[in-house]
């Protein structure tokens, strides 16, 4: 999926980029730490190749990946009011720490803080008259999805770590996924897209390879909603990329993986060339590729799925990728219907793009 669809509606990249990241996600959820044996055994000689219904609720289930991506989207526009409103603040200070804050406590049932559990300014108290939930009222949410440790301990720890003061080296796949948001919402702003998803991903894990990882794939992201072809969207990245120090890990395997997307070796091979897939800068660079070397939306997640490592947050990248070139309307409309949480996901999406309008 080299080329970009071309003109289309910035929010049908919007909804294309969260369902399908979404739809990724949870098609790498259904196979993640199986073996290959395994995987044959449940699925088929190539794997999962469609998003797997679970058998109480019939959906595809997401995982803590899109989980965050939506606690993502509910602290920018927590923190975008917020700032409008006083003129002063950040995105990771004014409301996406705490939105992370909301999500820590839908996994540990621990209150960091009373403050969260409040209705604040981007959640008005008439919305619970007219039937639309506060993120903290969707009782999926409260589920365990196999939840990063990383994240787990540093949200633990009560602080907000930063660039500049950073409290741990974690540099896990978990800081990435989460932050297509910020891609989105500021894709007039690539270079300005980078630093704040750098910034957000930075709360949690203070390796610099995994904030440049999340900077960059934010940084692709936006440059995708500007109507750039995959292969320039990710060179662009590259260069934001060298304006930073501690690149060399981020640069090398991305670099590798736009390399090894014009080769015809077998793609399995070539992902298992790139890295293990736990980390955040081998996630994106397997993502790119898969995105890269698939002729098609379901092709890219489907190889996604398939590959070692975290799978989850490699097809949820991907998928995010290859949705926001895509657009909603090229995503199968039977995986879209059967995506767990999918209406929520609409109307948060529809309500985040509308926020650019204030």
């Amino acid at each position: 999926m080299r080329k970009n669809t071309g003109e289309m509606d910035a929010k049908d990249r919007y909804i294309g980029c969260i369902i399908g990241g979404a739809i990724g996600d949870g098609m790498g959820y259904a196979v993640e730490g199986l073996s290959s044996y395994e995987i044959t055994e449940q699925f088929s000689q190539e794997g999962i190749t469609e998003p797997f219904p679970d058998e109480e609720t019939g959906k595809a289930l997401i995982s803590d990946d899109t989980q965050m991506v939506l606690f993502t989207m509910d602290g920018m526009m927590w923190a975008y009011i917020r700032c409008n409103s006083r003129g002063i603040g950040s995105y990771e200070a004014s409301g996406v720490w705490q939105s992370y804050a909301r999500w820590y406590y839908t996994q540990t049932n621990i209150v960091l803080d009373d403050y969260i559990l409040h209705k604040h300014e981007h959640e008005p108290v008439a919305l619970s008259s007219i039937g639309v939930k506060t993120i903290l009222e969707y009782e999926e949410l409260y589920s365990n999805r196999n939840p990063s440790e990383e994240s787990l301990i540093a949200l633990e720890s009560g602080q907000m770590g930063t660039m500049e003061l950073p409290f741990n080296e974690f540099k896990d796949a978990s800081c990435l996924a989460r932050v297509a948001p910020v891609g989105l919402f500021l894709h007039d702003y690539p270079e300005t897209a980078f630093i704040v998803a750098a910034r957000l991903a930075a709360i949690t894990h203070g390796n610099p390879t995994g904030y440049l990882a999340a900077g960059t794939y934010s940084y692709i992201l936006a440059e995708i909603l500007n109507g750039k072809d995959l292969d320039e969207a990710v060179r662009n990245a590259l260069f934001e990329l060298k304006k930073y120090s501690y690149i060399d890990e981020v640069n090398d395997v991305l670099e590798y993986a736009l390399h090894l997307s014009e080769c015809k070796d077998d793609w399995k091979q070539c992902t298992e060339m790139i890295g293990e897939g736990d980390t955040a800068e081998d996630v994106l660079a397997m993502a790119v590729y898969c995105a890269l070397k698939a002729e098609n939306y379901e092709e890219a997640v489907r190889m996604a799925a398939n590959c070692k490592g975290r799978s989850s947050s490699i097809a949820c990248v991907c998928g995010s990728l290859a949705g926001a070139m895509a657009g909603a309307d090229r995503i199968p409309k039977e995986w879209q219907a059967n995506l767990e949480l999918h209406h929520m996901m609409i109307s948060w999406i529809d309500k985040f793009y509308k926020l650019r309008e204030i």
